[in-house]
């Protein structure tokens, strides 16, 4: 059974209906918001290792575990940190996204909003993240 979606001929099939089903607006769409979303995430997780790694440079023993417990609070201060800042830009507009819901009455178009503040707020800590790291990089550590 796993194999049924795994099997590149199957996916193939499934991708060329999507955007029929769909519409191709809605699938372009989605694609950006879902490579976006990838991108976001790839960036976040490389800046908090480099993080975690120039810290565990400043220390001659445990770097490793040094490293994997910077990485494991860095995660959770992100989070705490992120949760305060998302209230203190809440004045920001919302983000308006369509969703088509199918129904046995037809399909049927109908439009969230979804709050700004926590993608800037990300922003906002990736760009100070990576400052710091320049920071502590260009510091007298030995890397």
């Amino acid at each position: 059974m796993v194999n049924i979606y795994f099997h590149q001929g199957f996916l193939a099939g499934v991708f060329r209906q999507i955007p029929e089903t769909l519409g191709r607006e809605v699938f372009k769409e989605f694609l950006v918001l879902a490579y976006i979303t990838y991108l976001i995430s790839g960036i976040q997780i490389y800046l908090i290792t480099q993080f975690s790694y120039l810290v565990a440079t400043f220390f001659n023993r445990f770097r490793l575990l040094i490293s994997i417990l910077v990485f494991i609070l860095s995660h959770y201060l992100i989070l705490r940190i992120g949760g305060f800042l998302n209230y203190l830009f809440n004045w920001l507009p919302d983000l308006p996204i369509t969703i088509f819901t199918e129904s046995p009455a037809g399909v049927s178009e109908s439009t969230i909003y979804i709050g700004s503040a926590p993608f800037i707020v990300i922003v906002l800590m990736m760009v100070g993240l990576f400052f710091l790291n320049s920071r502590l990089l260009a510091s007298d550590v030995d890397v």
